[in-house]
This record gives structure tokens, C-alpha cells and sequence, in this order.
């Protein structure tokens, strides 16, 4: 009756291991109970040996109860499994109190829209394509590898949604930072044609810096879209003639490097 009690309402029982037997362990409830292989540990290793075991305490749960034919299947895996889930709630509103703060985490998985980040304990964090870099969106692929280990800010934290954002941006300075110290006025710079508009051609120097070359500044001819005289991926030279910190905002020029 109280072993039956115990099934129904999912108790925890404690009992010691009597017998390695093929397939499993007998564990003493004051009654025989079969421990099968694969309900002793998380991780199932089918040719481990389980004499260890003999005469061990262990905690169990029963999964099958049969009075009639005194059958009793039990596993100690469920304990694990519910010890495991819990500990990764609880770590939910350890990082909910670490927000704002950089930690390491390793990568689990590149999505379209993102990476996910391994933070431990079965948990894991998103970091959405914007987090990634500054300035223009890149494939995540071409930021991070899987397995890598990498730096990110926790933005914000839902224990209750079990939801994580993450940053990997954030947590290096944002490049305009000192943007008159690393480029001023008159600076020959080296960059790559990123895209092109109707009147210039963006070009990137560094991740989150890009400046504008204006169409009347690509080229000592007269033309009459960016495209005759530059390629998407090209590397180029120009000067800086503009600079506006507070608008993030740089102009450079072809031309000027041709008439010096």
C-alpha cells in the first residue's frame, strides 16, 4: 500500500542496491523493485559497469507499479532530469539580476535571424542580427563560428518566458567613439564599396564606420552613376573631406587623392 501511495502520488523513495542483475539493478523498497539501465543516470553509457553501484543508497521514483504480479520499475533518472530543470529555472533569475553586465558563452546555434548562445545549465540566449555588429547587418556566419566562445551584454531576461537577449555589439565601444582621434580631416583611408546610391557610394572602413564618396567626388571624368567607375567589394583609397561626430556622418573623396 505505501509503495502504491508512493507511484500515485510520485514520491521520492529511497532504497539500497541489492543486485546487478542483466539489464539493470535490484533496489530494496522493502520490496524488490527492477532500476533498469537506462533510468540510473542522465546520460545512458549501455556498457557501463554497474557493479559500482552495489550496496548504494540511491533516491528513485516508481514509473510502473503492478501489485498483482509484484512488479516495480523504478528510476532514479527522473530525480536528475526534475534536479536539472530546477537548477535551470533558478539560473533564469540568477541572470535576470546580471543584466547589463558581459559574461561568456559559447555558440549552440546560427539561425537566420540570429545566434544562440549556450549561457550553461541548458541555457541559452539569443542574439538578434542588430546585436551582432555595428553598422550594416552581416550574415551571422560571417561574425561567429559554432563552439566559439565569445562575449555578450545580457540585455534583458524573461524568466517566466524562459527568454534571453543578447549582445555581441555592446560589448565592444561603439566605433564613432573617438572617431576625430582615429580619422580626421585630411586622412587618407582604405575601405571597401559596401553599396551604392543614386548620388555616391557607400564605403565601410571598419565594422560601424562608413562614409559617403559623392558622385562628383569618385572620379577626375564626369559620370553619371557610381557604377561606372567602382564595384560592390572593391578596395579603395580616399580622403577624408567631412566629418560630422554628432551625426555619424563622414565624406570622403576620390578625386581630392587624383588632384593632390
Amino acid at each position: 500500500r505505501e509503495l502504491k501511495d508512493a507511484y500515485e502520488n510520485k514520491k521520492e523513495l529511497e532504497g539500497k542496491v541489492t543486485r546487478v542483475v542483466k539489464g539493470g539493478l535490484l533496489i530494496d523498497l522493502g520490496l524488490p523493485a527492477f532500476l533498469p539501465r537506462t533510468q540510473i543516470e542522465l546520460d545512458i553509457v549501455k556498457k557501463k559497469d554497474l557493479s559500482n553501484y552495489l550496496n548504494k543508497t540511491l533516491k528513485v521514483k516508481i514509473i510502473e507499479f503492478d501489485r498483482e504480479i509484484r512488479k516495480i520499475i523504478v528510476s532514479r533518472r527522473v530525480i536528475l532530469e526534475e534536479e536539472k530543470e530546477r537548477e535551470r529555472k533558478e539560473y533564469f533569475y540568477e541572470l535576470k539580476k546580471k543584466e547589463g553586465e558581459i559574461v561568456v558563452g559559447t555558440v549552440a546555434g546560427i539561425v537566420e535571424f540570429g545566434v544562440f548562445v549556450d549561457l550553461g545549465k541548458g541555457v541559452e540566449g539569443l542574439i538578434h542580427l542588430s546585436e551582432l555588429t555595428w553598422g550594416p547587418r552581416k550574415p551571422a556566419r560571417e561574425v561567429v563560428r559554432k563552439k566559439q566562445k565569445i562575449r555578450v551584454k545580457i540585455l534583458k531576461v524573461d524568466p517566466e518566458e524562459e527568454k534571453i537577449s543578447l549582445s555581441l555589439r555592446q560589448t565592444k565601444p561603439h566605433p564613432w567613439d573617438n572617431i576625430e582621434e582615429k580619422y580626421p580631416v585630411g586622412t587618407i583611408v582604405k575601405g571597401k564599396v559596401i553599396r551604392f546610391l543614386p548620388f555616391g557610394a557607400v564605403v565601410e572602413l571598419e565594422e560601424g564606420i562608413t562614409g559617403l564618396i559623392h558622385i562628383s567626388q569618385i572620379s577626375l571624368k564626369k559620370i553619371k552613376k557610381p557604377e561606372e567607375a567602382l564595384q560592390i567589394g572593391q578596395e579603395i583609397q580616399a580622403k577624408v573631406v567631412d566629418l560630422k561626430p554628432e551625426d555619424r556622418k563622414m565624406r570622403l573623396s576620390i578625386k581630392a587623392l587624383f588632384e593632390e
